[in-house]
């Protein structure tokens, strides 16, 4: 009997932990044909750094996400673009989330991007840490 009393105490404890003692899912800034929204794991999105103008986007596609939610989340996927000639262009690109604070609707968004395409020299952007939206 003392041992279950034991085991059941030990139980009440694990479950007594608040929910808000996890660190929330992360979220990153990602324009899709809904908008510019919030979304975990994307797998599709166009990823749109702070200060860049046009040359600031990549449009990234079949992403495969590892590590997220933790300090640093990475994914393989495929840019597809047009080249200066016109012609249409796909690549291998790696992107690396990192930097994960608390934005301006108190949940967790990457704010440092760094994309690298077919194995170039990456480029690091800092990206919003808000939708704009309540999402």
């Amino acid at each position: 009997m003392r041992r279950f009393a034991l085991a059941a105490l030990a139980v009440l404890a694990v479950t007594a932990i608040p929910a808000s003692a996890a660190p929330a899912p992360a979220r990153v800034a990602c324009l899709t044909a809904n908008g510019d929204v919030g979304r975990a794991k994307p797998a599709n999105c166009v990823i749109l750094g702070l200060g860049f103008g046009d040359a600031g986007y990549f449009a990234v596609r079949n992403m495969k996400w590892s590590g997220w939610g933790t300090s640093r989340a990475s994914a393989n996927g495929v840019i597809r673009t047009t080249s200066f000639e016109g012609e249409p262009v796909r690549a291998r690109a790696r992107v690396v989330l990192s930097d994960p604070r608390r934005g301006c609707n108190g949940r967790r968004w990457y704010t440092t991007v760094r994309v690298s395409v077919d194995g170039g020299r990456p480029l690091t952007m800092s990206l919003p840490n808000c939708s704009g939206r309540r999402d």
